[in-house]
């Protein structure tokens, strides 16, 4: 039953971030071509310790994307590229619906995701100011946005929220790179924070399966299920 839970997640953040981008690259950004784009899931920091030219051990820190068999890819700005994308999940806060209203129950589960949008690009590549991209990304991802899984009927719904944006392109490099060199002046680097707001129908544990009241299992979900944007 184990690995057949692990190969049939409910649709999470995991997917709900791709639906982000693949929103954010069809809309936002439809005028640059898909292939100057690079657009990553969730990533994790990768503490790694390495020698410098000096022969001395020193911890550098990266964003990284690391895979379910601990493979390492490094997110780094490539000028090869003329964007890159890329999430971090903050914190997840969870709760229970104390009063029922529209669309909620009395009991069901709350779960919010703090998360940060990261999008680095190059001026002269992109032709457009750092703010541009900031209000484009967030027209796409607006607070009216609403997540829901066709098949998935123990996800009630999931809501996107926007919250501040920072465009200071030194401290945001510092914080994400310890160690490393970074000499790109053309360079826009923008963070939006953002929170997916979660409501789950009693009984059902995120994310893999759900039991019933006898703990039976009655509901895995299929890699078919991915989230479907909707307004409200």
């Amino acid at each position: 039953m184990t690995s057949q839970t692990n190969s049939h997640r409910m649709p999470y953040l995991d997917k709900i971030v791709e639906a982000v981008n693949q929103g954010i690259i069809n809309t936002s950004l439809n005028g640059i071509p898909p292939a100057m784009i690079k657009a990553y899931g969730i990533s994790e920091t990768m503490l790694d310790v390495r020698e410098n030219d000096k022969s001395e051990a020193i911890t550098i820190r990266y964003p990284s994307i690391i895979d379910n068999d601990g493979e390492v890819t490094m997110l780094n700005p490539d000028d090869g590229y003329a964007i890159m994308i890329y999430h971090k999940a903050e914190s997840i806060v969870n709760g229970i619906v104390t009063k029922s209203s529209y669309g909620d129950s009395q009991g069901n589960l709350l779960e919010t995701a703090n998360m940060s949008l990261m999008l680095m690009a190059f001026r002269n590549k992109v032709r457009r100011p750092a703010w541009w991209f900031e209000a484009a990304v967030k027209d796409q991802m607006r607070e009216t946005m609403t997540l829901r899984s066709a098949q998935n009927v123990f996800l009630q719904r999931s809501s996107l929220k926007i919250g501040n944006s920072s465009f200071d392109k030194l401290s945001l490099l510092q914080r994400e790179y310890s160690e490393i060199e970074l000499n790109y002046p053309n360079l826009i680097v923008i963070e939006i924070k953002y929170r997916i707001e979660s409501t789950w129908k009693k009984g059902c544990f995120m994310p893999f399966c759900c039991n019933d009241a006898n703990g039976n299992l009655n509901y895995i979900a299929t890699e078919n299920d991915r989230p479907i944007l909707m307004e409200n």
